[in-house]
């Protein structure tokens, strides 16, 4: 099983208590409406217990591991219309809920127990909002390299389109195997680039010559401007996403990925 905790605040200065504790609830009550509208692709709540000491969650384990994980894996085969299939069906899930997920990345999409598409299950709801609170609740957030441009403007007015651009990040990394800002050590020449929108191209170049569906969705997922972003709906009708086979291999190096790990240790830095 995954658990999380929080304790208690022992006084009204430990703000850090109070912060962590404020969003393990805010946690709880989201995965408490999931649990009660269940999906094949969101992870399941087991438990909320609350006694004087801490809150804790606990959630089913996915004995599987990560995306990120999978896509480290030498020579591993990704059949990624499948595996798009049931992300999107999940955010779609999640977005009728009026449930914002706000961190959507590679670290955040387990499997339950083999490292297949159908097991796929969205976890990680710390930053995860209702619609209506967003210009409240901590708007500025997310994981530089997957964060939509909007999430960055002053004004914070975004909606459940900056999952969509997240998803669309990840599409780039099971396309390219590549990340789409770059491998920089520093944080803030992610953010910089992560801002402006410009990914990088480079990588597309055979994409966009042997997998024409599959660019022509990244590059709708990828839209700077929201508005012209589709919904989780309109993707799942995206003809790339109802081919038979579109199983890829890669045997590139399997430290690709190294950077997404920097990008880890920082995820959850105000931006």
């Amino acid at each position: 099983m995954i658990e999380k905790m929080a304790p208690f605040p022992k006084t009204l200065q430990d703000q850090a208590s109070i912060s962590r504790l404020g969003q393990l609830k805010q946690e709880a009550d989201i995965l408490s409406l999931l649990k009660e509208h269940e999906h094949q692709n969101i992870i399941k709540l087991e438990e909320i217990v609350t006694d004087n000491e801490c809150v804790s969650i606990t959630l089913e384990n996915c004995q599987g591991g990560d995306l990120l994980k999978l896509l480290n894996k030498k020579a591993s085969k990704i059949d990624v219309p499948l595996f798009m299939q049931n992300l999107l069906s999940g955010l779609r899930h999640l977005h009728e809920l009026n449930i914002v997920h706000r961190d959507i990345k590679l670290q955040n999409i387990l499997f339950l127990d083999t490292q297949n598409g159908n097991s796929l299950k969205i976890a990680d709801f710390g930053l995860s909002c209702f619609k209506q609170q967003i210009p409240y609740y901590n708007p500025r957030c997310g994981t530089p390299g997957y964060t939509a441009p909007e999430v960055f403007d002053q004004q914070c007015n975004y909606d459940e389109k900056v999952d969509i651009y997240s998803a669309g990040i990840i599409l780039y990394n099971m396309l390219t195997r590549k990340n789409p800002f770059g491998n920089s050590k520093n944080v803030q020449d992610i953010i910089k680039r992560n801002i402006s929108g410009q990914y990088d191209e480079s990588h597309l170049v055979n994409v966009k010559i042997n997998n024409p569906l599959g660019y022509d969705l990244l590059i709708k997922m990828l839209q700077k401007d929201p508005r012209n972003r589709p919904s989780a709906s309109e993707c799942l009708k995206h003809p790339y996403l109802n081919l038979e086979n579109g199983v890829i291999e890669d045997d590139e190096d399997k430290n690709t990925y190294e950077s997404q790990k920097r990008v880890q240790t920082i995820k959850r830095v105000k931006i």
